[in-house]
């Protein structure tokens, strides 16, 4: 077995955090944690000039990267989750209508009747011309009457100004690929 500097620097933080666990940060003294490793006093203040205060400093390092490595390895080793892409959907977004409901347009300066459709029963390629509000389970998303949205091919909602199809050219160039 070595008994290098690293090795025994790793002892002393070991037997600092079993310190700590123990009887707590603020209870813990420098002689406690050179018994635990098993080491001199003089010993410990050679591995950690400035005693107590550089020990815990490098203890809460060690632990901050032993944390991330653990997180970093849980992450690596999960997969992905891949997005569900849908069919072009030629069906008109008035299926998914709930309701209509009174909302303010600033436009107009005014509330006025605008549709509500069921976000969830949208499909992709399906229009929503605003003013209208898309509901979702957890979100709401309110068309002003300049926008418009289009479903994407992953369920996501794209707003884009009126008249303005050539920002969801993706979009509707999906289409041709699904219909050729």
């Amino acid at each position: 077995m070595t008994s290098g500097p690293d090795t025994m620097e790793a002892r002393v933080l070991d037997a600092a955090k079993v310190c700590c666990e123990r009887w707590g940060l603020a209870k813990v003294t420098v002689d406690d944690i050179a018994a635990e490793a098993e080491i001199s006093r003089a010993t410990l203040y050679r591995l950690f000039p400035g005693g107590k205060d550089v020990l815990f400093e490098a203890l809460r390092v060690q632990e901050l990267e032993d944390f991330f490595n653990r997180l970093l390895e849980a992450i690596g080793s999960t997969d992905k989750p891949r997005h569900s892409e849908e069919p072009w959907c030629d069906a008109d977004a008035l299926t998914a209508l709930k309701a209509r409901r009174e909302a303010y347009i600033p436009e107009d300066n005014s509330f006025r009747k605008v549709p509500v459709f069921d976000g969830h029963a949208l499909h992709f390629g399906q229009r929503i011309e605003g003013p209208a509000i898309i509901e979702q389970v957890t979100t709401s998303v309110v068309l002003s009457g300049s926008f418009d949205a289009i479903v994407d091919r992953f369920g996501s909602f794209v707003l884009y100004r009126k008249g303005r199809d050539d920002l969801v050219a993706c979009v509707l160039q999906a289409q041709h690929k699904e219909l050729a």
